[in-house]
Parts: C-alpha cells; sequence; structure tokens
C-alpha cells in the first residue's frame, strides 16, 4: 500500500530509528542523556550498532563509534560531545560513517584529513583525494592505508613549502625500502609525488621537491606467481582442495579457483547481480576488471552446480564471497592464499590462471586467443581491435566445460 508513496531520506531515516527505538535495539533518548549522572569512573552507554556515549568522570559527554576497519583492527572513533550534537545527528554520523565502511573506507582516516589545515603534506593530501571522485573505492582504501602507515608518520605534518628532496628520500622512502618491500616504496614515491604536483598546481609549491627522485630507488623485484604445470601435481593439488574442511563460501572460492581463470580480486568481487541463471556464465562489468572491459564467465556443469548450492547459503546478500566479519565486504584478499598454504598446496591463487593456459595451450590444443581471450587479457584481432566481451563465447563455453572435466579426470588419478 506504501509502493507508490515518496519517502524523504530523513523521513526513512526517523522511521529506521522508530523501529530499532520500539523493539529496543537503541538503547538511548535525549531524556536518558540528559539525566545520566557522572560516576567515579568512566562509564559507556550503548545505543545501537556500535554508537555509544562516554561519560566521563567529570561530567564530559561523548560520542564515540566502535567499528572494524577494513583490514580488522577495531576502533573507537570520537564523533564529538552532547549537547553540541544530539542524539539524532550522532546517529546520522553514525550512518555515513558505516555506509564509508561498507565501501573499504576507513572513515576516521577521513576525518583526521578534513579536519587538519594549512600546509601540512597531509592536509594537501586529503585535497587531493578529493580529487579522485572516479577512483573505485578498494583503491582508495589502499592509497589511504598506505600513507597512513608509511608516509604521513615521517611526512604528514610538514608544511609542503619546507619539503626537500632529500627528507622525503632519507625521512619516508629509504626506511621502506630497507624492509625489503621495494613495491611499496615504489607506491609510496608515485603517490607523494601527485600529491605534491597537485600542491604545485594549486599554487602551494612553485617546483615538486619529489621529481627527482626518478631512478634513485632500487626497482622493484619481479614476482613471479607460482604456478602447476604438472597434470600430476595439479591432481594432487585438486585432490587437497577437496580435503579442505572450512566454511562453505571458502571451500566453494578455493574450488572455483582453478576453474574460473579469474584474478584473485575478481573472483572474490563477484556479486549475485553478475550472475545469470538462465544463461549459466558470470558477466563482470567493466569496472571490477584490471583491464577496463566487461567480461563473461561461462560456467562449466560443475562450476554451476558449486554457485548454485552457494546460492542458497549467500544468495540474499551482495557479493558471492562476503567476508566472514561482515556480509556488506567481500572475503579478505589473503583468504583463498591462506587456505591453500593450510592444506599444503604449493600454489598462489593468481597461479591457476598460468596452470589453465599452459596446460589448455599445450595438453588440449586450445586455439591461444580463446584462451587469452577467457583470461581477460588484452586480444586484439588481425585489425588491431579489441575483442568485444561476448566473442568467441560460445568455443570458450565449450573449452570452460574441457578444462572442467580435464579436471575431475585428474582428480580421480592416483
Amino acid at each position: 500500500m506504501f509502493r507508490n508513496i515518496p519517502l524523504k531520506p530523513t523521513i526513512l531515516w526517523g522511521l529506521m530509528w522508530g523501529f530499532l527505538l520500539h523493539v529496543g535495539i537503541a538503547m538511548l533518548t535525549e531524556t536518558k542523556i540528559k539525566n545520566l549522572r557522572p560516576q567515579a569512573k568512566r562509564v559507556k552507554y550503548a545505543d545501537a550498532q556500535g554508537l555509544s556515549l562516554w561519560v566521563e568522570p567529570k561530567g564530559a559527554k561523548s560520542w564515540y563509534f566502535r567499528y572494524r576497519t577494513p583490514d580488522g583492527r577495531q576502533k573507537d572513533a570520537f564523533l564529538g560531545r552532547w549537547p553540541d550534537f544530539s542524539l539524532a545527528e550522532a546517529r546520522r554520523m553514525l550512518d555515513e560513517m558505516r555506509a564509508k565502511l561498507a565501501r573499504g573506507i576507513d572513515p576516521s582516516v577521513e576525518r583526521k584529513m578534513a579536519r587538519a589545515g594549512g600546509d601540512a603534506f597531509k592536509v594537501i593530501a586529503g585535497q587531493w583525494l578529493d580529487t579522485k571522485s572516479d577512483w573505485k573505492d578498494s583503491h582508495r582504501s589502499s592509497v589511504i592505508s598506505l600513507l597512513q602507515r608509511w608516509v604521513f608518520p615521517p611526512l604528514g605534518d610538514i608544511s609542503v613549502r619546507d619539503l626537500t628532496t632529500p627528507m622525503i628520500l632519507e625521512l619516508c622512502l629509504r626506511p621502506i625500502e630497507r624492509r625489503g618491500i621495494r613495491e611499496t616504496t615504489k607506491r609510496a614515491l608515485g603517490n607523494i609525488r601527485s600529491i605534491l604536483a597537485y600542491a604545485v598546481a594549486s599554487g602551494r609549491l612553485d617546483r615538486n621537491p619529489a621529481a627527482d627522485l626518478r631512478g634513485v630507488l632500487a626497482p622493484p623485484i619481479p614476482k613471479h606467481h607460482r604456478a602447476i604445470t604438472e597434470p600430476s601435481e595439479l591432481g594432487d593439488a585438486l585432490r587437497r582442495i577437496d580435503s579442505y574442511r572450512g566454511s562453505m563460501v571458502v571451500e566453494t572460492a578455493l574450488k572455483l579457483t582453478p576453474m574460473l581463470f579469474l584474478r584473485p580480486g575478481e573472483l572474490r568481487h563477484l556479486e549475485w547481480a553478475d550472475y545469470d541463471q538462465e544463461l549459466a556464465q558470470f558477466s563482470i562489468p567493466g569496472d571490477r576488471m584490471k583491464g577496463g572491459a566487461p567480461h563473461v564467465i561461462p560456467l562449466a556443469t560443475q562450476a554451476r552446480s558449486l554457485v548454485e548450492t552457494l546460492r542458497s547459503f549467500t544468495g540474499n546478500g551482495r557479493f558471492v564471497f562476503p567476508s566472514a566479519r561482515s556480509e556488506l565486504r567481500p572475503m579478505s584478499e589473503n583468504t583463498i592464499r591462506v587456505a591453500l598454504r593450510s592444506i599444503d598446496v604449493d600454489a598462489v591463487p593468481h597461479g591457476f590462471r598460468a596452470t589453465a593456459r599452459t596446460m589448455l595451450d599445450e595438453i588440449h590444443e586450445v586455439p591461444i586467443e580463446y584462451i587469452e581471450h577467457q583470461l581477460a587479457h588484452s586480444v586484439r584481432d588481425l585489425n588491431g581491435r579489441a575483442y568485444n566481451r561476448t566473442r568467441h563465447l560460445k568455443q570458450r563455453a565449450e573449452m570452460m566445460q574441457l578444462w572442467a572435466d580435464y579436471l575431475d579426470e585428474l582428480r580421480s588419478m592416483r
């Protein structure tokens, strides 16, 4: 009966909190807060969904939000003092912060950036981040995490006008490099350079002191993804995967990893909205693919059976493989790697892509363009045009079934 009645966000918010109050989940009211008296020690009064009011011995009443960061750490974020911020305002701030967490963003980091002032490096960094509205949330979260851990401690409070090339190198980059994480060093320099380029463009600097650091750092050590290329070894790995006993989500992701040719990040970010039951395929939009182009994954009979079974467990949520801590986030990037290690499989998730490419080419003699296209590599035809997402789809579906049947064959051999 209410389907055609437009509801404003403020009305929806009021209805939601009214319901929580009605069922007794939300514990606080303005009257109750007003009547709270200080005790000898700090007392915390819970409201709902991590929101609480801390009453100090001297009488100050402050709002805090307890949550877990995207990397799993527990935090208490200060929201403001009562009565400067009413109960309704605190709940609105709570909703905003929970929405950021759902997108993989640590809200307290952004709040700290926003509160800072002047020409401090971390302030300019916050303004630079605001210009990146086209970034994926996962990439934004990764950049913020890197800045917070490696760059802000030595450089964050220094004015960009006082930063020098030797200061950036010796205070920030060399300490990271000495830890042996060269790829992180490279990414830190890239972000510092971009932030200071923004400072130049916005009139806070005359020149970029990080521009002179090209070629100064040791190059990153190339990473080679461990891949299984021997049929007997692959068969043993598949049997070990079948022996894994964990959650339904992780178990299914493990079994699908060798079958779907997806990069680990693409697999764990699969959404039920991508799944077409009738066509038995996943269609991933371009903004979640490494190459930026939409991608179709035809499902072999075995893969489809696994997906359908999992759907009865996670099908009401957004993600096919949700995190164990919150269905609002996908599983951790290390989940599959750790699971493989726990069953003594000497391979990394990404390596199964190379396994499929090698064996389909050398053993089954599948045309390489079918394989490359299913791997979502940048494949072009003789005229230089990129293949579209449905090119060779029939042949690719047949290839995926061939591969799944071959995996069953190897699994059964001793």
